[in-house]
């Protein structure tokens, strides 16, 4: 059982009505919940995608800017080592079980990284900032592939070549709309002083 479909078993009977825009986008009657649950799963990532990247790189820019060839070494192989994790795994796994771990990863480190940031000395600060930055390409990588992979286990070869120009829409539009409202939103949440 897919991702996806637990997710719709959760809710109980989830039925699609046509939407006359998918039906636009050339998506048949039978495949309308999986292009749904795309699109959604992908504007979720490019929320999250664009808000950590924005937030991340911009902290470590104006606390840590000398410090860049370091992070851009240590991302490199960060990225590289998550990449090589998931592949072995990936085989030898339920892919469900590889994307939910993989999520909930993504949300440990995140929860973990922010309260490092807020509650840690100034010293672990810093060190929270540099991994903060060198982990956008690694999770970055790794939402990619929970993604990707869960569209190739939903959609055969013909659907794909029918749908796949556009599928990724929902995260291209959630970066689009995440960026011009983080500048909106910022002032809502107060950044901690250092002294």
């Amino acid at each position: 059982m897919t991702l996806a479909f637990l997710f719709f078993s959760f809710i109980g009977n989830f039925k699609i009505v046509n939407i006359n825009t998918l039906r636009i986008l050339n998506v048949r009657p039978e495949d309308q919940a999986k292009v749904v649950v795309m699109l959604s799963m992908g504007f979720f990532i490019g929320i999250f995608v664009a808000t950590y990247q924005v937030t991340a790189e911009s902290l470590f820019l104006n606390k840590l800017s000398g410090s860049l060839n370091k992070a851009f070494l240590i991302s490199g192989g960060l990225g590289i080592g998550i990449t090589l994790i998931f592949s072995f795994f990936q085989n030898r796994i339920r892919f469900a079980a590889l994307a939910f771990f993989s999520m909930v990863l993504v949300l440990m480190g995140t929860t973990a990284l922010n309260y490092f940031y807020h509650f840690g000395s100034a010293t672990l600060r810093d060190d929270v900032l540099l991994l903060m930055y060198c982990l956008v390409g690694p999770m970055t990588a790794l939402l990619l592939l929970c993604y990707w992979g869960l569209f190739s286990r939903l959609f055969d070869f013909k659907q794909s070549k029918r749908i796949i120009g556009w599928i990724d829409t929902g995260q291209l539009s959630a970066i689009i709309i995440a960026n011009f409202l983080i500048p909106v939103t910022a002032s809502l949440f107060p950044i901690p002083r250092t002294i």
